[in-house]
């Protein structure tokens, strides 16, 4: 359990690293991956919405973020992107 724990938050870390640099095809396959191996993890879903975004990928965006909404309705953030 803890190896996969570790292992999604490696996917998270370097989906970022994709997104930071732009790289955000990379991005969304990391980000992808991880949502994956932990649908319930809201960070996951929200890092793919703005990847999505980034590159106009408008419907995949609004489909993570109504995702991630779903996991945590009392986010701002997230329903400011909605």
């Amino acid at each position: 359990m803890q190896e996969t724990n570790k292992n999604e938050k490696d996917l998270l870390s370097i989906g970022k690293s994709y997104f930071e640099n732009k790289d955000y095809q990379n991005a969304i396959k990391t980000f992808s991956k991880a949502t994956k191996l932990q649908p319930d993890n809201i960070d996951n879903w929200f890092w793919l919405g703005q990847s999505h975004l980034r590159i106009m990928q408008y419907k995949q965006a609004i489909k993570s973020f109504k995702k991630a909404f779903e996991l945590n309705p009392n986010n701002k953030s997230i329903l400011n992107l909605l």
